[in-house]
């Protein structure tokens, strides 16, 4: 247990000696140099951490500038003129081969464009207003229907309780006589029989109304109606009568008018956009205009069918239920039980189909139940030539519902759709459909775009207009790629080899500088530079049949280490042997790989040495890795001796507190010593 020497101290009972200070002071002789140590080593192993990463980026530097020079693909940059750039455009790729072309573009690539006759509004009815399809035939192809829905009437209900007082109320400003008693369906009969026998009704032939013997009817407008006007009541809470309406289902134009027309088209994604124009030519200035993609085997044909034809009709069959569950026709889920014949099956899909909005949505298309295990489902002559419905034997029931027979729309077996003005639904060609035809060379090309890049290698043609007569492309090589990335090669080794110099020179006396010296005489540095040298020294592993290696493009390192490119010579092997150039860098290769030992060229050959050297497995990252582990023991180390010196105060101090002790006792006798002496020369001194 460590003692407070303070606390001895204060008793007064020590030597006067600063025991706490004096322990310390002994320890810090002990422990001091030997911290130093531990330190500067954690210091120098650091710094070597450091410096390994200057290496690395330095050698990623110089691997940057060799890669743009280890591909083929890197030497083939092409540039173009073009007589006739505003007839159309050119672009290259690497692919490109110098050499000329006569271009001539003839014609363009178009694409359809038909157009219908003129309408008055843009929401006005056509079929009057009932739905209606039309016939999309493409070029190559198979038809297609495209169904345009028909608009939608208003419809309002109107519900009465029972009279509890005898008189008259008005609805829709009719007079309705009602007695006390009267039940509510015998109010709606009343108010239904009042409406038909006055000018709200008969006044507006094709209106109706429905009695549904619940307290309630339903009126029926017209498409002519538009949004009609609430009903109102007046009159009736005297009468004791409670009346109120509601609309069932708004006036809907649908798709059943040129606005509508466009969006069907549109909706159908058949590889044509239709639009609507308002020339503001005369009193029908709206036209629909369909427009084709280019190419002639885009061409279309768009015929209207107003829907006066037989409807397809659809067969579905059914089988007997072996296990009770669920069955889908349409997305329509009906349910079956176990013991179901196909006959039972039959009749609860007739009825279930008959309330489905795939039937009540679409006024005239109707569901049978055929009596032999079977039901017809037939639509109307506006839906076109439809797609089979869906069926499903969802829980596995053994009802297996399938399409036994399909009776299809007969093509175009309607007339054509009209206005309420007679005008036809009808398109002409403004535009055909066409190939850009464009000759290369003297040869007739024919393609479907307007942009062309499998005709010339390396060449992408993009055509504006036409031409007048043929124009010229030429293609030529662009070198002065091969100096710039050359030039990158000289700066990245130079730099390079400058940091490398730096980090195993001498250290600086500058205290913030942390990476000279970092890595002072290490041989993994000077290793690294010597096997650079070596690749840039050496004889290409694939030289060319006149230049071997980088010496003879003008790169050579003077007695300094210093890297220079001769410029003169650089171009005159460039003008004179292209070919050795690109084989003694890039072994005429593309996406090279740095697995194997493939000849790669000097450039490729250098991006694989440095991958080598800087991956996580190379040379650098172990020397790295081992400095790190080195700094995690002497960091150990530091933990070690500190415990070591803790243990070391504690025990110097225990001692000097037996010391105090014991000096603290003589120093007692002393006095007591020296009380009885006193005492005994005082006696002798009174005799």
């Amino acid at each position: 247990m460590a003692i407070d020497t303070n606390f001895i101290t204060a008793l007064g009972a020590g030597s006067g000696v600063d025991v706490k200070s004096l322990a310390q002071s002994l320890v810090d002789v002990e422990k001091v140099p030997r911290q130093s140590a531990i330190e500067d080593k954690i210091e120098r192993s650091e710094a070597r951490i450091s410096g390994y990463s200057v290496v690395m980026a330095a050698l990623d530097n110089l691997k940057t500038a060799f890669s743009a020079l280890n591909d083929r693909s890197d030497f083939n940059t092409v540039t173009s003129s073009n007589s006739q750039p505003t007839a159309f455009s050119v672009n290259t790729t690497t692919d490109a081969v110098p050499g000329q072309h006569s271009i001539e573009v003839v014609r363009l690539a178009s694409g359809q464009r038909s157009a219908s006759e003129g309408f008055a509004s843009a929401t006005e009815f056509l079929n009057g207003g009932a739905a209606f399809s039309l016939l999309f035939t493409p070029q190559s192809g198979t038809a297609q229907t495209i169904r345009v829905p028909g608009a939608q009437a208003e419809q309002q209900i109107l519900a009465f309780s029972g009279a509890s007082t005898s008189g008259t109320f008005t609805v829709a400003g009719v007079n309705v006589s009602v007695v006390a008693g009267d039940s509510a369906t015998s109010v709606a009969s009343k108010v239904k029989a009042a409406l038909e026998a006055n000018t709200f009704m008969t006044g507006n032939p094709g209106r109706s109304i429905t009695n549904n013997n619940d307290g309630s009817i339903t009126v029926n407008y017209l498409l002519a109606d538009g949004d009609a006007s609430t009903i109102a009541f007046s009159g009736e809470d005297d009468l004791g009568i409670e009346a109120a309406g509601a609309t069932l289902t708004s006036y809907s134009a649908g798709g059943a008018t040129p606005q509508g027309v466009v969006a069907a088209i549109n909706a159908a994604n058949l590889g044509v956009t239709a639009s609507l124009l308002d020339t503001g030519d005369g009193t029908s200035p709206f036209r629909i205009v369909v427009a084709g993609e280019a190419g002639v085997d885009q061409a279309f044909s768009l015929q209207s069918d107003d829907g006066s034809g037989v409807g397809e009709e659809q067969t579905i069959s059914f089988g007997a239920v072996t296990s009770g569950g669920t069955i889908s026709i349409g997305g329509v889920s009906i349910l079956v039980a176990a013991g179901d014949t196909a006959i039972n099956v039959a009749a609860r899909a007739r009825t279930a189909l008959a309330a489905s909005s795939l039937i009540t949505d679409v006024p005239g298309r109707t569901v049978t139940d055929n009596g032999d295990g079977t039901i017809s489902i037939r639509f109307i002559g506006g839906d076109g030539n439809m797609d089979p419905l869906v069926v499903a034997d969802t829980d596995s029931t053994g009802a297996n519902p399938s399409i036994s027979t399909t009776v299809p729309r007969g093509s175009l077996d309607g007339d054509p759709v009209e206005n309420a003005t007679g005008a036809a639904l009808n398109f002409t060609n403004l535009q055909t459909a066409q190939d850009a035809l464009i000759r290369v060379n003297g040869v007739d090309v024919y393609r479907e775009t307007n942009t062309i890049d499998d005709v010339i290698d390396g060449l992408s043609l993009t055509l504006i207009g036409a031409t007048t007569g043929a124009a010229t492309v030429s293609l030529s090589r662009d070198t002065s790629s091969i100096k710039t990335n050359l030039q990158n090669v000289v700066k990245a080794y130079n730099d390079m080899a400058s940091d490398f110099k730096i980090l195993t020179g001498p250290k600086s006396e500058d205290e913030e500088d942390i990476f000279s010296g970092s890595l002072y005489g290490d041989s993994t540095v000077r290793g690294i530079l010597s096997q650079v040298k070596s690749i840039l020294l050496a004889d290409s592993s694939t030289p060319g049949e006149e230049l071997a290696a980088l010496r003879d493009l003008g790169l050579s390192i003077d007695r300094n280490g210093v890297l220079s490119l001769d410029e003169d010579v650089l171009d005159e092997a460039v003008a004179t042997n292209f070919d050795d150039v690109v084989k003694l860098l890039s072994a005429n290769t593309n996406n090279q790989t740095n697995f194997g030992t493939a000849s790669r060229g000097v450039a490729g050959d250098m991006v694989k040495r440095i991958t080598d050297l800087i991956s996580q497995r190379g040379v650098i990252m172990s020397q790295s890795e081992s400095a790190e582990q080195q700094v995690s023991r002497y960091k150990e180390d530091l933990a070690t001796l500190e415990e070591r010196m803790k243990a070391l105060l504690e025990r110097y101090t225990s001692q000097f507190a037996v010391m105090e002790s014991l000096v603290g006792q003589m120093n007692s006798m002393r006095e007591s010593l020296k009380g009885t002496f006193e005492n005994l020369s005082a006696m002798y001194n009174q005799k």
